[in-house]
């Protein structure tokens, strides 16, 4: 974590956290493991694969407008399956079609809960 920032976020306050935070770089792609077809589908069937939501958020006024459903993986395995290295494989794979109705139902159940609270 490099820092925090109030809300609304002012550009120099961000600026500033930028110039003082070091810069990170990521693990090694070599080092993930990317996914077999069967290795997927096994996963959508046991329920490992789930939404994650990011917000969308209005930079002048902080409110959030919205969120991004992201598909995430929670492997089972010792192995760990970084979301980059896995998103192509539902396409060439053709189980595109189940994992999204798996992150829309997902997405409509929050969706749901967020509405009554």
């Amino acid at each position: 974590m490099a820092g925090t920032l109030a809300k609304p976020v002012a550009r120099p306050a961000l600026r500033a956290l930028l110039r003082r935070t070091p810069e990170r770089t990521a693990p090694a792609v070599h080092a993930m493991h990317a996914p077999s077809e069967s290795e997927l589908a096994l996963a959508l069937a046991q329920g490992e694969l789930a939404a994650a939501f990011q917000p969308k958020v209005t930079l002048r006024t902080g409110a959030v407008k919205g969120v991004e459903a992201l598909a995430r993986w929670h492997v089972s395995t010792a192995r760990f399956c970084c979301p980059t290295c896995s998103s192509p494989w539902p396409k060439a794979s053709g189980l595109i079609v189940p994992l999204t109705a798996v992150i829309l139902q997902q997405s409509f159940a929050a969706c749901r809960r967020w509405q009554r609270r």
